[in-house]
C-alpha cells in the first residue's frame, strides 16, 4: 500500500510544480501588460521598418506611426517596359499600411531592364549595387509623375481606396551600397555621386510638379562607413571607431587609403550639392556601440552646418548593439573585435538609442521587429529586431513597450549634464515629467539639484525573459533623491 501512495504523493507534487510554474509564468505576462498598457497615439516618430502581416496589428497598437522603408517601389517591376505600369503590388502595400492608420515611405530604386540594362543584369543575379543614372532621365521623370499622381490623393487618378497622400519618397535606400559603379569616380572628380545628385535633381523636379508638398529624402549612407568618416573627423574618439571587415585602422591608415578618401568624397559631394533637392537627411544607426550613434548624429549636424543649411533627420534604418552571437562564424555582417551580442545588451540599446537619438534632435526613428532567417542580411541583422527569426518577444520587445509607454507623444527632450560618464535625461509627456538615465560604470549619485522631491521611484527595463518568453521583471523601487544608483542598463525615474 506504501508503494502506490508514494508514487500518487510525488506525481501530486510534480504537477503543483507544473501548475505553479506555469501559473507564474502568465502572471508574469498580465503584470507586465498591465503595468505597461496605456491609450497611445501612432507617433511618427517611432517607425518600424517594414510591415510583417503576421505581426501587423501588434505593431500598430505599440504607439508606432510610420512605416520608414515600405514599399520598396523597383522602378523595372513597376514599368518593365516604357509606359507600361503594373502598381499592384505597391497599391497592396500601400493599403495595408495606411488600413493600420500608419505612414509610409516610398523607397524608390532606380533600375529598370530597359533604361539601366547594364546593372539590372545585376538586380537580376540578387546582387547590390544595381541602382543608376537612367539612359534617358525624362523616362525617369515620367514615371515618378505617374507614380505621384496615383498617390498624391487629389482625385484624379488616384490609386482605388487611397486613403491620404503618401508624402515621403526616398530616393536610394543606401549610398554606396545600392549604387552603380561605372568605375570612373576619384576622390577628386566623384562621378557616382554626381550622378546620384543629378538624380535627385530630376526626382525632386518632378515628384514636386505633382506634389508640391512631398518630402523628398536623401540616401542613407552605410552605417560602418559613414562611422569611418566620424571617425576619422573627430566625432568619434574610441578608438574601435576604426574597425573595419576585421581591422582596426587608425586615422592616419584611413586617410591614407584611396577607398575611404573616395567614399568621404562622395558623402561631402552629394551633402553639399545635393542640398536643394530633399527635404530630409537619412541616417543609418546600425551601431555597436552608443559613441558611435552619437559621433555619426553630431557629425551630420556640424556637416550641414559647414555647408549651411539645417534640415530634419530622420533615421530610417538602426538598431543595436551590432554585434555577432559568440558561436557565429560565418556571417559577412557585424565584427567579433566589438565583443558578442547580448540580450541584456540589446535591450538597453531600444533606451539609449531612441533616447540619445531624439535629444539630438533627430525627428524619426525607427527599429525593425523581426527579420527574416534567411535574409542575405545575417549575423547582427537578425539579431536587432525586437522578436526573434521566429517570432519569440525578447527582452528588447518588453523594454521597446516600456519605452512606448512613458514616452508616447513626448512634447520635449533634453539632456542635462550631471556629471562625467553619466547620461540624464528630461522627457515631457503632456504635462508630466519622466527622466531617463544611465553611466558607464556602476555610480551613486545626488539629483536633487535636478529633481525637486526627496524621493523618486526606478523603474526598471526587462532585460531577461523567462522559458516561455515572458518578461522578468524587477520591481520598481524608491530611493532617496541624493543616493540614486546607476549603471550601463538605463532606469526611468518618476518624481514622487
Amino acid at each position: 500500500m506504501r508503494k502506490p501512495f508514494l508514487i500518487l504523493l510525488i506525481v501530486l507534487l510534480l504537477s503543483t510544480i507544473v501548475f505553479v510554474s506555469i501559473f507564474l509564468r502568465c502572471l508574469r505576462s498580465k503584470n507586465f501588460w498591465h503595468r505597461f498598457t496605456r491609450d497611445k497615439i501612432k507617433d511618427v516618430r517611432f517607425g518600424v521598418n517594414h510591415l510583417v502581416e503576421e505581426y501587423s496589428n501588434n505593431i500598430s497598437s505599440s504607439g508606432v506611426g510610420w512605416v520608414s522603408m515600405s514599399p520598396v517601389v523597383v522602378w523595372g517591376i513597376v514599368e518593365p517596359s516604357r509606359g507600361v505600369y503594373n502598381w499592384k503590388s505597391v497599391d497592396a502595400i500601400v493599403k495595408k499600411i495606411q488600413s493600420l492608420d500608419l505612414e509610409p515611405t516610398f523607397t524608390i530604386m532606380p533600375v529598370s531592364p530597359w533604361a539601366t540594362p547594364w546593372s539590372f543584369s545585376r538586380y537580376k543575379r540578387g546582387l547590390l549595387g544595381v541602382c543608376d543614372y537612367p539612359n534617358d532621365i525624362e523616362a525617369w521623370k515620367n514615371f515618378l509623375k505617374a507614380m505621384a499622381e496615383r498617390y498624391d490623393y487629389d482625385g484624379i487618378d488616384d490609386m482605388e481606396g487611397l486613403k491620404a497622400p503618401v508624402k515621403n519618397w526616398h530616393i536610394l535606400e543606401e549610398w554606396p551600397t545600392f549604387w552603380y559603379d561605372r568605375g570612373d569616380s576619384s576622390p577628386e572628380n566623384p562621378e557616382n555621386a554626381k550622378r546620384y545628385v543629378n538624380l535627385l535633381k530630376a526626382s525632386s523636379e518632378a515628384i514636386k510638379e505633382v506634389m508640391p508638398d512631398a518630402k523628398i529624402i536623401l540616401c542613407g549612407f552605410a552605417s560602418d562607413k559613414l562611422r569611418l568618416i566620424a571617425y576619422v573627423d573627430g566625432f568619434i574618439n574610441d578608438p574601435d571607431g576604426g574597425i573595419f571587415h576585421g581591422i582596426n585602422y587608425t586615422r592616419e591608415q584611413l586617410e591614407n587609403s584611396r577607398e575611404f578618401r573616395q567614399l568621404k568624397a562622395d558623402v561631402n559631394y552629394i551633402l553639399e550639392k545635393g542640398r536643394d533637392y530633399f527635404d530630409i537627411v537619412d541616417l543609418h544607426l546600425q551601431d555597436a556601440k552608443i559613441c558611435f550613434t552619437e559621433g555619426k548624429i553630431r557629425w551630420i549636424l556640424d556637416k550641414m552646418r559647414s555647408f549651411g543649411y539645417s534640415k530634419p533627420i530622420w533615421v530610417v534604418e538602426a538598431g543595436g548593439p551590432f554585434k555577432r552571437l559568440i558561436s557565429d562564424t560565418t556571417s559577412r555582417a557585424g565584427d567579433s573585435l566589438f565583443g558578442y551580442f547580448t540580450r541584456k545588451e540589446h535591450a538597453e540599446f531600444v533606451i539609449k538609442m531612441h533616447v540619445l537619438s531624439y535629444a539630438l534632435g533627430v525627428e524619426r526613428f525607427q527599429w525593425n521587429w523581426i527579420a527574416k532567417e534567411n535574409s542575405f542580411w545575417d549575423g547582427p541583422f537578425l539579431l536587432i529586431p525586437l522578436l526573434t527569426t521566429s517570432g519569440k518577444p525578447t527582452p528588447a520587445y518588453y523594454t521597446y513597450f516600456i519605452l512606448q509607454y512613458y514616452m508616447n507623444g513626448f512634447d520635449s527632450i533634453e539632456e542635462i549634464y550631471v556629471k562625467d560618464n553619466v547620461r540624464f535625461f528630461k522627457i515631457y509627456v503632456g504635462g508630466k515629467v519622466i527622466y531617463v538615465a544611465w553611466s558607464n560604470a556602476e555610480v551613486t549619485i545626488d539629483l536633487s539639484a535636478f529633481i525637486d522631491s526627496s524621493n523618486v521611484k526606478i523603474i526598471h527595463i526587462v532585460t531577461r525573459v523567462d522559458s516561455k518568453n515572458n518578461p522578468i521583471m524587477v520591481k520598481d523601487n524608491i530611493v532617496n533623491v541624493n543616493k540614486v544608483k546607476l549603471s550601463t542598463t538605463p532606469v526611468f525615474i518618476e518624481k514622487i
